[in-house]
This record gives structure tokens, sequence and C-alpha cells, in this order.
């Protein structure tokens, strides 16, 4: 089997990369819930929250689908990330145009954290395609 990161088998990698998707869910409706309590409540955090709420359900079927070999339950991750990783580089953008709202540093992590997230997404359509060969 393919290696993932040339240490994990590419199974074992994608559950990996479920497993990271559902905690940064957890992480990004806590961050979101606790700036609504430090501010008013605005599109910008409701977005927040509803991404990451579909992100950590899609996130669950895909390790289900990773898991048990279940090519069909990973399409909806896949279909997922890509406005997830557009969104994040949309908010990294406007947050750097817009410093009252973020720090820089801030911005940077959203985009390079796109970026990482387009890794993860890779690797997943190449397992998805693999696993649709295999079967």
């Amino acid at each position: 089997m393919k290696k993932f990161l040339g240490y994990f088998e590419l199974r074992t990698g994608n559950i990996f990369i479920g497993m990271v998707s559902v905690l940064q869910s957890i992480f990004i409706i806590l961050a979101g819930s606790a700036s609504y309590a430090e501010s008013s409540f605005s599109d910008f955090h409701l977005t927040w929250i509803c991404m990451a709420a579909l992100l950590l359900v899609v996130s669950l079927l895909f390790v289900k689908g990773v898991g048990d070999k279940i090519s069909r339950l990973m399409v909806p991750w896949l279909l997922a990330m890509v406005p997830f990783i557009l969104w994040l580089v949309g908010a990294g953008v406007w947050a750097a145009i817009n410093p009252k709202m973020m720090d820089p540093v801030s911005s940077s992590l959203m985009i390079a954290f796109a970026i990482l997230e387009s890794y993860f997404l890779s690797c997943g359509v190449f397992y998805h395609r693999l696993l649709v060969r295999e079967h």
C-alpha cells in the first residue's frame, strides 16, 4: 500500500486526517461560541459555527468510510472541504485587509491552514480513487 507522509500507510493516514478534521471542527465550534460571548453575534460567527458543524458531521462519515473502506461515505467530506477551504482563504484575506477584525498573524495562519487542508483534501481524493478502483 502507498505511504502517506512517508510514514503512515495510506488508510491509516486518511483515518488520521479524518480525526484531525473532527477535532478541528469541535475547536472551531468552541472558538465561534467563545467569540460570541465576547462580542456581538455576527454573520461571520454564524458562518463559522455552521461550516464547522457541517464539517463535523461529514468528518465522522469520512472516518467511517475510510475505516470500513466504503468510498461513498467519503464523498460528502470531499465535497464539504472545497467550500471550507475557500471560506478559510476568504476569511484570511478579509482579516488581512481589515486589521480591526483580526491581527495579521492570525490571518496568515488561516491561509496556511487552508493550504494544509488542501493537502488533506488531495490525500482524501487519492484514497477515494484508490478505493473506487479496488471495488
